[in-house]
């Protein structure tokens, strides 16, 4: 084993081990807020993506899952208890389908990233961001206001990429996006989910305005924190030559 497949190898177990602690660690990657855990644990994922490839993420974002289908019995969730004996095939499709995109998105919005476009899609983002904070909620200010001061302040910082903190932010909302669709389109026609529902506080013909609420509450935050966490974490990682697969040299 040459010294970079060894790197390689001994970076995604330090990243495996981070997820198991914070997976397994009551309150460190999942932090119940009501019916709905905010979910910290897809920045170590989408930060193995981003150093390591398309296929370390993969493996990542698979533990990750493990993690989430633990917590249903340790230290226990009650939603998740509730939606397995409604319908247990179910409950693993939006537990580990959500997992094993987020490490998917992240490695192509990169690339996507890494073309001539990306200053149009930088600018783009901008204008959706400040527009939804300005029409709909002031926390989506926040990502606008992130993307704004490096685009003006780093742009000419190579060192300082902002792709990283993009792809980290739709990484983590595919995550909450996937959870939170698929928990609406596939236990919404149960008739159990109905039970559920009413214990969560909604009803069955309000969920989808409910669940709205929980992605701008706890989804956005999450994203926004990745976007953050992963440029602070990479970018001195990439300046020190510690990532292993630099960033228009990143590959499946």
């Amino acid at each position: 084993m040459n010294n970079t497949k060894l790197r390689r190898f001994t970076t995604t177990a330090l990243l495996i081990a981070i997820i198991l602690v914070m997976g397994l660690v009551p309150f460190l990657g999942y932090l119940p807020i009501g019916p709905i855990k905010l979910t910290l644990i897809c920045i170590p994922v989408v930060i193995g993506t981003l150093a390591l490839g398309l296929k370390p993420g993969l493996l990542l974002g698979f533990v990750f899952g493990i993690t989430s289908l633990i917590q249903v019995w340790y230290p226990g969730d009650w939603l998740g208890l509730q939606l397995m004996d409604i319908n247990a095939i179910k409950l693993l499709a939006i537990i580990f389908i959500p997992r094993l995109l987020v490490p998917v998105v992240t490695f192509y919005t990169f690339k996507l990233l890494e073309t001539k476009a990306e200053r149009y899609i930088e600018a783009a983002l901008l204008l959706i961001f400040t527009a939804l904070g300005v029409l709909s909620t002031w926390v989506f200010l926040i990502p606008a206001a992130i993307i704004l001061v490096i685009l003006v302040f780093f742009r000419k910082v190579d060192a300082v990429k902002m792709n990283y903190g993009i792809a980290a932010l739709f990484g983590s909302l595919t995550n909450t996006a996937g959870f939170l669709g698929g928990l609406y389109l596939l236990f919404l026609p149960e008739p159990a989910f109905q039970t559920v529902a009413e214990q969560i506080g909604t009803s069955v013909d309000t969920i989808g305005a409910f669940l709205t609420g929980v992605a701008l509450t706890n989804g956005l935050p999450e994203a926004v924190l990745a976007l953050f966490l992963s440029i602070l974490i990479l970018i001195p990682l990439n300046m020190m030559g510690l990532t292993l697969v630099k960033p228009k040299e990143i590959s499946e």
